[in-house]
């Protein structure tokens, strides 16, 4: 009964931070719209340490005053406007593609299909969206008139995340055999 208990907070807690996810989705991309399209409601809208890499969209936030570390948004020349929606836009998709999948993996497990075919695709699936997450966050750029800038990281994060994911693929595979060996001895 425990266990259930835990799974189902835990299918609560991955609807609550998809929600979020999807919310802030819609929001990042109509405020970089609103910008492209110089609609005033962005004037103060600045960007902070958002052309750096990881997995991350950078800092968003008002301010009167611009920071050496700040970019106001309206500056940012068209073309890094888009660069940062489609930068964006992959992030926040591999995390809720993320968050569908490990939704789906809960629910197996709830169901006690723990060991089957799909949940060793889904963290199949996991390993590749954090390995295509690990090449996002490795690098990001600025190129703008007066600014110039590429960072690079190694993405210890997504990297772990997609290598975990991969043994537990192998895990359950395992699982899975052994669950079949044993159904066919009864």
């Amino acid at each position: 009964m425990k266990t259930n208990n835990t799974l189902q907070w835990a299918l609560r807690l991955c609807n609550l931070v998809l929600a979020l996810n999807i919310i802030g989705l819609l929001i990042f991309v109509s405020t970089i719209f609103a910008s492209i399209f110089n609609i005033g409601i962005v004037d103060h809208i600045v960007l902070e340490e958002g052309f750096k890499s990881g997995f991350r969209i950078g800092n968003f936030k008002t301010a009167k005053t611009i920071e050496d570390t700040m970019l106001l948004l309206s500056s940012i020349s068209i073309p890094m406007k888009f660069w940062l929606m489609i930068r964006g836009i992959i992030l926040f998709s591999i995390t809720i593609f993320s968050l569908i999948t490990t939704k789906k993996i809960i629910r197996s497990i709830k169901s006690l299909k723990t060991f089957y075919e799909g949940n060793i695709i889904h963290f199949k699936t996991l390993a590749k969206l954090g390995f295509i997450a690990s090449f996002f966050s490795a690098f990001n750029f600025i190129w703008q008139e007066d600014i110039s800038n590429v960072h690079f990281s190694i993405p210890f994060s997504a990297i772990s995340f997609s290598v975990a994911c991969l043994v537990l693929s192998i895990v359950f595979k395992e699982g899975k055999i052994l669950m079949d060996d044993k159904e066919s001895i009864v």
